[in-house]
Protein backbone atom coordinates (compact mmCIF):
# COMPACT_ATOMS: atom_id res chain seq x y z
CA UNK A 1 0.00 0.00 0.00
CA UNK A 2 1.39 3.35 -1.15
CA UNK A 3 0.72 6.05 1.12
CA UNK A 4 -0.06 9.46 -0.49
CA UNK A 5 0.64 12.40 1.74
CA UNK A 6 -1.16 15.42 1.13
CA UNK A 7 0.06 18.85 0.27
CA UNK A 8 0.19 21.84 1.18
CA UNK A 9 1.71 24.03 -2.01
CA UNK A 10 2.94 27.22 -1.97
CA UNK A 11 3.21 29.46 -5.14
CA UNK A 12 4.43 32.87 -5.25
CA UNK A 13 5.09 34.47 -8.95
CA UNK A 14 7.12 31.52 -10.72
CA UNK A 15 8.49 30.12 -7.27
CA UNK A 16 6.74 27.00 -6.10
CA UNK A 17 7.47 24.45 -2.79
CA UNK A 18 5.18 21.27 -2.03
CA UNK A 19 5.24 20.57 1.26
CA UNK A 20 4.14 16.94 2.48
CA UNK A 21 5.74 16.14 5.64
CA UNK A 22 4.70 17.27 9.04
CA UNK A 23 6.07 17.59 12.29
CA UNK A 24 3.26 15.01 13.78
CA UNK A 25 1.77 14.49 10.55
CA UNK A 26 -0.13 17.09 10.42
CA UNK A 27 -0.35 20.89 10.34
CA UNK A 28 -2.91 23.16 12.21
CA UNK A 29 -5.00 25.94 10.60
CA UNK A 30 -6.77 27.99 12.86
CA UNK A 31 -9.32 30.68 12.79
CA UNK A 32 -8.80 34.03 14.21
CA UNK A 33 -10.46 37.40 14.53
CA UNK A 34 -8.64 40.32 14.95
CA UNK A 35 -11.70 42.32 16.97
CA UNK A 36 -13.64 39.91 19.31
CA UNK A 37 -17.25 39.27 18.73
CA UNK A 38 -19.38 41.59 21.07
CA UNK A 39 -21.26 40.90 23.31
CA UNK A 40 -25.19 39.90 23.15
CA UNK A 41 -27.27 42.85 24.56
CA UNK A 42 -30.72 42.95 25.09
CA UNK A 43 -33.55 45.29 24.29
CA UNK A 44 -36.14 46.40 27.14
CA UNK A 45 -38.52 43.68 25.59
CA UNK A 46 -35.97 41.10 25.39
CA UNK A 47 -34.59 40.90 21.97
CA UNK A 48 -31.38 40.05 21.58
CA UNK A 49 -28.94 42.64 19.68
CA UNK A 50 -25.91 40.84 18.69
CA UNK A 51 -22.41 43.24 17.40
CA UNK A 52 -19.05 42.44 16.30
CA UNK A 53 -17.22 41.89 13.19
CA UNK A 54 -19.27 41.95 10.02
CA UNK A 55 -16.80 40.07 8.07
CA UNK A 56 -15.57 36.39 8.30
CA UNK A 57 -12.41 35.68 10.01
CA UNK A 58 -9.10 35.29 8.15
CA UNK A 59 -7.12 31.80 8.99
CA UNK A 60 -3.62 30.97 10.12
CA UNK A 61 -1.69 28.59 9.63
CA UNK A 62 1.01 27.19 11.99
CA UNK A 63 2.88 23.82 10.83
CA UNK A 64 6.60 22.42 10.93
CA UNK A 65 7.73 21.21 7.31
CA UNK A 66 10.07 18.33 7.89
CA UNK A 67 12.96 16.22 5.89
CA UNK A 68 12.93 18.84 3.35
CA UNK A 69 15.71 18.64 1.19
CA UNK A 70 18.45 21.58 0.13
CA UNK A 71 16.51 22.45 -2.79
CA UNK A 72 13.20 22.55 -0.82
CA UNK A 73 14.74 24.74 1.37
CA UNK A 74 16.26 27.14 -0.60
CA UNK A 75 13.09 27.67 -2.42
CA UNK A 76 11.12 28.23 0.82
CA UNK A 77 13.94 30.74 1.77
CA UNK A 78 13.63 32.58 -1.60
CA UNK A 79 9.57 32.46 -1.58
CA UNK A 80 9.59 34.25 1.70
CA UNK A 81 12.77 36.65 1.06
CA UNK A 82 10.46 37.44 -2.17
CA UNK A 83 7.43 37.87 -0.88
CA UNK A 84 8.51 39.77 1.81
CA UNK A 85 10.83 42.23 -0.82
CA UNK A 86 7.33 42.71 -2.27
CA UNK A 87 5.32 43.52 0.76
CA UNK A 88 7.82 46.20 2.00
CA UNK A 89 8.05 47.76 -1.53
CA UNK A 90 4.08 48.05 -2.41
CA UNK A 91 2.95 47.73 1.47
CA UNK A 92 -0.80 46.93 -0.18
CA UNK A 93 -2.02 43.67 -0.22
CA UNK A 94 -3.89 45.17 -3.62
CA UNK A 95 -0.41 45.09 -5.09
CA UNK A 96 -0.57 41.39 -5.05
CA UNK A 97 2.63 40.34 -3.14
CA UNK A 98 0.36 37.48 -1.37
CA UNK A 99 1.62 33.76 -1.45
CA UNK A 100 -0.76 31.31 -3.00
CA UNK A 101 -1.41 28.74 -0.65
CA UNK A 102 -3.47 25.53 -2.50
CA UNK A 103 -4.56 23.30 1.11
CA UNK A 104 -5.40 20.25 0.44
CA UNK A 105 -5.20 19.20 4.11
CA UNK A 106 -7.69 20.78 5.54
CA UNK A 107 -10.75 20.87 3.39
CA UNK A 108 -12.95 24.21 3.53
CA UNK A 109 -16.65 24.06 4.43
CA UNK A 110 -18.75 26.54 2.75
CA UNK A 111 -22.76 26.69 3.78
CA UNK A 112 -24.76 25.73 0.70
CA UNK A 113 -24.39 24.62 -2.66
CA UNK A 114 -22.09 27.51 -4.06
CA UNK A 115 -18.32 27.55 -3.62
CA UNK A 116 -17.05 30.97 -1.90
CA UNK A 117 -13.57 29.88 -2.11
CA UNK A 118 -11.10 28.64 -5.49
CA UNK A 119 -10.51 25.20 -5.65
CA UNK A 120 -7.52 23.74 -4.89
CA UNK A 121 -4.73 22.66 -7.24
CA UNK A 122 -1.87 19.72 -7.58
CA UNK A 123 -0.40 20.34 -11.25
CA UNK A 124 -3.26 20.79 -13.18
CA UNK A 125 -5.40 18.54 -11.03
CA UNK A 126 -8.40 19.67 -9.15
CA UNK A 127 -9.58 19.04 -5.79
CA UNK A 128 -12.59 17.03 -5.30
CA UNK A 129 -16.08 18.65 -3.75
CA UNK A 130 -17.66 16.86 -1.33
CA UNK A 131 -21.28 17.74 -0.62
CA UNK A 132 -22.39 17.68 3.09
CA UNK A 133 -26.11 16.88 4.39
CA UNK A 134 -27.59 16.73 0.76
CA UNK A 135 -27.25 20.18 -0.16
CA UNK A 136 -26.90 21.65 3.57
CA UNK A 137 -22.86 22.70 2.83
CA UNK A 138 -19.54 21.60 0.20
CA UNK A 139 -16.71 20.47 1.57
CA UNK A 140 -13.08 20.87 -0.85
CA UNK A 141 -9.37 21.76 -1.24
CA UNK A 142 -8.92 25.55 -1.59
CA UNK A 143 -6.70 28.53 -2.21
CA UNK A 144 -5.67 31.25 -0.28
CA UNK A 145 -3.62 34.66 -0.77
CA UNK A 146 -1.33 34.63 2.49
CA UNK A 147 2.21 35.85 4.20
CA UNK A 148 4.44 34.58 6.07
CA UNK A 149 4.12 36.15 9.56
CA UNK A 150 7.90 36.02 10.28
CA UNK A 151 10.83 34.23 8.39
CA UNK A 152 10.63 30.66 8.14
CA UNK A 153 12.33 28.98 11.41
CA UNK A 154 15.07 26.32 9.26
CA UNK A 155 17.16 24.26 10.99
CA UNK A 156 19.51 21.35 9.86
CA UNK A 157 17.78 17.98 10.92
CA UNK A 158 21.17 15.83 10.22
CA UNK A 159 24.21 17.36 10.51
CA UNK A 160 25.19 16.47 6.77
CA UNK A 161 23.11 19.25 5.86
CA UNK A 162 21.23 16.92 3.63
CA UNK A 163 17.71 17.07 5.61
CA UNK A 164 15.68 20.17 7.12
CA UNK A 165 13.30 21.58 9.26
CA UNK A 166 11.22 24.27 9.25
CA UNK A 167 8.78 26.32 11.12
CA UNK A 168 6.11 28.16 9.20
CA UNK A 169 3.43 30.39 10.37
CA UNK A 170 1.43 31.67 7.67
CA UNK A 171 -1.51 34.42 8.10
CA UNK A 172 -4.76 34.54 5.50
CA UNK A 173 -4.92 38.17 3.34
CA UNK A 174 -7.81 37.31 1.56
CA UNK A 175 -10.07 35.52 0.05
CA UNK A 176 -9.22 33.71 -3.36
CA UNK A 177 -12.73 33.50 -5.59
CA UNK A 178 -13.31 31.08 -7.70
Amino acid sequence: MTLKLLPLILIYDTLKIRITKFKGDEQQRKMVSFEPTGPVKYSINGTPIDSGIQYEEHRIWTFEAVDLTREEKQMLELISLAQGRARRLWASPANNYAVRLHDWITPYTDIGTTRTRAIALDGVTPGVVTPIGGTAGLSYPSQYDVRFEGVPEIENARTNGTSYNAKIVLKELKRVLP
